[in-house]
């Protein structure tokens, strides 16, 4: 003979209305909802919880989510968690309410997260990611997502995009660059207009824009080919004492010396004043005595007949470096 085992059932309402206390492990079920009770032998009815799947439940491995989620309202006096689509509905029967539009605090953790679609909106503040790597364009058809347009764009009053142009095989930004660190590369394609500060280095082809007002360089410009005029007005250091020793400075000037009494100028030795050998100056006579060109500690000045003195008033010669310590002197000498 078959034993048939009932449980304590009845509809919501009907159990609410009787209100009953269940003994302690009494089961109970409402048919309209399937829903149960355990019993503790002391809480009534509406005072008690609603009772978890059991523990052994199966958990969903690889869930397909279809249509949009909606929450329906739950019956009176439950507190039913219910998400249901258009393909399924998922029921979890315990101490939750129901998710119209659940907001989370704290930390929810997903292992592994896939989703399929057109648009995916993230709205937290601050996106945090702590892979090194953001893979853009992991299609079936790879060859489309190197189509031109294909970036990252920040919204705002004027968009600031940066955008993958597949013909010149380049990321493009439509604001520009301005990096207030240090920006390294191992070579640059296509113009570069603006500022650029500190040193450059390598072969440019052409190097163009507007005049500038300096041009200043702390290294050596060699190779210089020069088509068209070349203004460069001749800096002057005017002396008037009756001696001088020539300085760095004096590299490419006219020194004049002016003076009604003989004027002595002295050039230093290479460990004084280390002028690149090819240097050049002149010196001319302004005043109305001569002025005689010295030689330094170690130094050799080389000239026609040995002749050191500039020969009268505005008569000039040029003192061009040959060696470590060896200059040339010529002009009008005596």
């Amino acid at each position: 003979m078959a034993v048939q085992i009932q449980i304590r059932r009845g509809t919501a309402a009907a159990w609410t209305s009787a209100n009953p206390t269940l003994a302690a492990g009494e089961f109970a079920i409402e048919t309209d909802t399937d829903y149960y009770k355990i019993g503790d032998g002391s809480t009534a009815w509406t005072s008690l919880d609603y009772s978890s799947l059991p523990s052994g439940s199966a958990t969903l491995a690889s869930p397909t989510f279809t249509g949009v989620p909606a929450a329906p309202t739950a019956a009176a006096n439950t507190n039913t968690t219910q998400i249901a689509t258009t393909a399924f509905v998922m029921t979890e029967v315990g101490d939750y309410a129901p998710l119209a539009s659940p907001t989370f605090t704290g930390t929810v953790t997903v292992p592994d997260l896939t989703v399929n679609g057109t648009t995916t909106t993230i709205n937290s503040t601050t996106l945090t990611v702590d892979d090194k790597n953001i893979e853009l364009g992991s299609v079936a058809s790879p060859d489309d997502t190197t189509a031109d347009g294909g970036g990252i764009t920040l919204k705002g009053a004027s968009d600031k995009t940066i955008t993958w142009t597949n013909s010149t095989d380049t990321w493009d930004f439509n604001q520009g660059i301005n990096v207030t660190g240090t920006a390294t590369a191992t070579a640059f394609s296509g113009p570069l207009t603006g500022n650029v500060t500190g040193n450059a280095s390598g072969t440019a082809a052409t190097v163009t824009g507007a005049a500038q007002t300096a041009i200043t360089s702390v290294g050596t410009l060699t190779s210089l080919t020069v088509s068209g005029g070349l203004v460069a007005p001749l800096q002057i250091n005017a002396q008037t004492g009756t001696t001088y020793t020539f300085v760095l400075a004096d590299a490419g000037k006219l020194v004049t010396s002016s003076n009604g009494s003989a004027q002595t100028f002295t050039v230093p030795p290479n460990s004084s004043v280390a002028y690149d050998v090819g240097t050049q100056f002149m010196v001319q006579n302004i005043g109305s005595a001569n002025c005689t060109l010295a030689q330094g500690s170690g130094v050799t000045i080389n000239s026609k007949d040995s002749n050191k003195e500039i020969d009268g008033q505005y008569a000039a010669a040029t003192l061009i470096k040959t060696a470590t310590d060896t200059w040339s002197l010529i002009g009008a000498l005596k």
